[in-house]
């Protein structure tokens, strides 16, 4: 054992004290035969207390490492590395306690958990595995769990940038991402701020309900519930997608460019039955719809359209249906016209209270038809099941296409006609017999009167 300065000293073997002045290396009473290789390099009132421990200099360090040792302080002043195999580099009052905890340097920083790290100012790693950062924040700054990375950083965090405009500001050439997860249920917000530090817009997650928030102006423009469904302008979205104005006063879609192009817009909706919405440009106001069945006002049961209500055009007329000779087979005249509408009754009804419950639009007055089962009766093939069920009942209601009725009309029409013209034909055959005997009549009567006068001369 060696001493190289007044009042250090070297109480195990092995040690080694290089200089400076009160420093010791080994236990204090000389007497741990454990405490070897210890080392203080040089400073002042440094002591290395550990086996295999080092103090390279500064003043008022130690660096003892428990029962296991391997603790290294390199300098400062009033540092501790008490935990086994733990550093501390430098600066002012650090302490790395736990076991191959690490304090770079800095001022006031703890280290107390195993392999945890502590830098900066007044940061505490008070757990295993923590990461704890400090600003120059004059207050503590303490890990709350194992297993934490912890930043306090009052000037902002950058990726990508030198000059952070919010608490954490990422930036790159070719996009941001920020990815949070957690596996336990709370709450995670990321916040957009404009330059100016005025909240803009944010995305928030509360995993205890299960909710996704797009918010503006702190105004909630967008949520994605539990179920899936996604709201825009509402935050308690009824479907899988609720569109709504904030004012109250309805929601709109729009697909494609802006109204100065001649793009195409395409909605569709669903997917094998799916409905399509689409508008050929801007500068016509056509619109098709493509879709199995498509209901207003109802939902859709057997027919292509289905209106609960009136339906109305601005023109009068009838519905066009193609009618081409050229689409067309097995064409017949339509015959025995009278006789068929003869078969059908024609009335004047009022809908039961229940059905008009079941159907608030209808109207409680007087409408015309006819009757479903007497229809079919005459025209079966134009009668069939709506798919609705009479009210209180599992019978399904029938409807009629009154059609028949109009070409049946326009062919009795016909046959009336060619009656009324065999009628006209036969008058005017009996009137001109009549005009022939009328003729023979008056001749008959001059010849009567020529011989009276003859007689009435003799």
């Amino acid at each position: 054992m060696g001493n190289s300065s007044t009042a250090n000293r070297v109480t195990d073997d092995y040690g080694t004290v290089g200089g400076g002045g009160n420093n010791q290396a080994g236990d204090n009473a000389g007497t741990t035969a454990d405490m070897v290789f210890a080392t203080v390099g040089g400073g002042g009132q440094n002591t290395a207390s550990g086996g295999f421990s080092t103090v390279g200099g500064g003043f008022n360090n130690m660096a003892s490492g428990g029962p296991s040792g391997l603790a290294t302080v390199g300098g400062g002043i009033n540092n501790v590395a008490s935990g086994g195999g733990s550093t501390v580099g430098g600066g002012n009052g650090n302490m790395a306690i736990g076991p191959v905890s690490t304090i770079p340097g800095g001022v006031l920083n703890r280290a107390g958990g195993a392999n945890s790290f502590a830098a900066g100012r007044h940061a505490k790693a008070n757990h295993d595995g923590t990461f704890v950062w400090g600003d120059f924040t004059e207050e503590d700054f303490a890990s709350t769990a194992p297993n934490q990375f912890l930043i306090r950083a009052t000037g902002g965090v950058g990726i990508g940038t030198n000059n952070p405009s919010g608490n954490l500001h990422i930036r790159s050439s070719s996009g941001n991402q920020i990815v949070l997860q957690q596996t336990t249920p709370g709450f995670a917000q990321v916040l957009f701020a404009r330059t100016n530090g005025v909240i803009d817009s944010s995305v928030s997650y509360d995993t205890s309900n299960d909710l996704l928030y797009l918010a503006n102006g702190g105004v909630q423009r967008l949520v994605v519930d539990n179920s899936g469904n996604v709201g825009i302008g509402t935050s308690a979205p009824d479907s899988n997608l609720h569109v709504k104005n904030f004012s109250d006063t309805g929601g709109a879609i729009r697909v494609g460019a802006n109204s100065t192009t001649l793009a195409t817009r395409i909605i569709r909706f669903g997917d094998g039955n799916f409905c399509t919405i689409a508008e050929s440009t801007v500068d016509d106001d056509d619109m098709v719809i493509t879709a199995e069945n498509v209901g207003i006002k109802r939902n859709p049961l057997v027919n292509s359209l289905e209106v609960d209500g009136d339906a109305s055009k601005t023109t009068a007329g009838f519905w066009n249906g193609n009618s081409d000779r050229r689409i067309k087979k097995n064409v017949e005249t339509i015959g025995s016209a009278l006789e068929a509408l003869d078969k059908v009754r024609l009335v004047s009804f009022e809908y039961t209270d229940e059905y008009r419950t079941a159907h608030p639009s209808i109207e409680e007055r007087s409408y015309m038809n006819v009757i479903a089962q007497e229809f079919a009766e005459v025209f079966p093939e134009y009668v069939k099941s709506s798919g609705e069920k009479v009210p209180g009942s599992d019978e399904e209601i029938l409807q009629v296409d009154p059609y028949p009725l109009t070409i049946y009309s326009a062919a009795a029409i016909q046959e009336l006609h060619e009656m009324l013209r065999a009628k006209d034909a036969q008058i005017a055959d009996q009137g001109a017999r009549l005009a022939d005997q009328a003729t023979r009549l008056a001749a008959l009567e001059a010849a009567i009167g020529e011989l009276l006068l003859q007689k009435n001369g003799k």
